[in-house]
């Protein structure tokens, strides 16, 4: 089974796969009657082809079985497979969609969105930072076009989103101490810290993107879901315009928990770990950033008007769909027992806001 060398196809300016992302395996063939190619997990390249045969390697969602359906609107599917698919240990997300109208021709310039997020998926897993690990996405369609594609990682089970989490109060699946957000944006400043030292930025700290579950020892963990977008400046330093994305990202909902002094003090910890001594005008940078976010900035509120027009005409979707701009897995990861509650009293809720 060939194995890509960390080189795209060339033609059309496809971009060459970054070296972080590790080995990736690469089948072609057919599904559907029309050609269709899978990027693979190279150390789960043969267990792929053997669990799900010839065919099914591209039509995956023909091999699996028994699945549990969450999520179906505007022709996109989303289930779990639950585990004993042969492909790897524990359950599988799989995300179909199809490519409608001219969306077909971005197969012409560009990998598509789902090959790009595999491989993003990839290069921050290698880079420890915690996400959803990737295990294959393809597309398939006629002349080099896209019509249909498809993306399998493993499951997250008993997560819910950010989004969820924030927005339920009281009512929330998982409610947390003032010491436990602390421990948890501890945890993601430091996994962003080795993405930012690589030179990388997520541009993609959204509350839908994130996960989060309570561990076997009752400890909260989290996953992100959902990269649509990884980019790369110098590597050795930070680069300050990714890096304030990234960190306005964090502070954008973690300012619903924690007073602006304690978010402060973890910005200042993050950047004294990077070396950088002007800590009080990189910490300004990442709140007018944040601000910006929550549009209480002029660009900010033209930016959410904008964002609620596009909601208002896509309402017709189902309630865990989110934007075509930033898939995230569904809005509960299926399969695992709510997380338990934390003791009453201390707990951290988030206040209302309109970001």
């Amino acid at each position: 089974m060939p194995i890509l060398d960390h080189v795209f196809l060339p033609y059309l300016g496809r971009p060459a796969l970054p070296a972080d992302a590790g080995p990736i395996a690469h089948l072609h063939g057919r599904a559907h009657g029309r050609a269709a190619r899978v990027l693979v997990r190279a150390d789960l390249a043969d267990a792929w082809s053997e669990a799900l045969g010839a065919a099914g390697a591209f039509d995956p969602m023909s091999r699996f079985g028994d699945v549990e359906h969450i999520q179906s609107a505007g022709g996109r599917t989303v289930v779990r497979v639950p585990a004993g698919h042969g492909v790897c240990d524990g359950a599988l997300v799989y995300k179909d969609e199809p490519y409608q109208g001219l969306a077909a021709l971005k197969g012409l310039t560009d990998r598509s969105r789902v090959e790009r997020e595999f491989v993003n998926l990839l290069v921050l897993s290698e880079l420890g930072f915690g996400v959803v690990r990737p295990v294959a996405a393809g597309v398939s369609g006629p002349a080099g076009l896209y019509t249909r594609s498809f993306l399998v990682t493993e499951s997250f089970d008993g997560a819910v989103p950010l989004r969820q989490w924030e927005g339920a109060g009281e009512a929330a699946p998982m409610r947390a101490t003032v010491a436990e957000v602390v421990s948890l944006l501890r945890s993601m400043l430091q996994a962003a810290a080795a993405v930012h030292r690589q030179g990388w930025w997520l541009d993609t700290f959204q509350a839908k993107n994130m996960l989060f579950r309570r561990g076997a020892d009752g400890a909260l963990e989290w996953r992100m879901c959902d990269v649509p977008r990884l980019r790369r400046g110098p590597p050795g330093r930070l680069f300050p315009y990714g890096v304030t994305r990234d960190l306005a990202g964090i502070d954008k909902w973690a300012h619903r928990w924690l007073d602006e002094d304690a978010r402060r003090a973890l910005l200042a910890d993050y950047l004294c770990a990077a070396g950088e001594t002007d800590e009080q005008a990189w910490i300004e940078r990442i709140l007018r950033r944040r601000d910006r976010e929550l549009h209480r900035t002029g660009i900010g509120r033209i930016r959410g008007s904008l964002r609620r027009s596009r909601g208002r005409r896509g309402r017709g979707r189902s309630a865990g769909a989110t934007e075509r701009g930033g898939d995230a897995l569904p809005e509960t990861e299926r399969g695992g027992d709510a997380p338990p509650e934390t003791e009453p009293g201390g707990d951290a809720r988030p206040e209302s806001d309109t970001g």
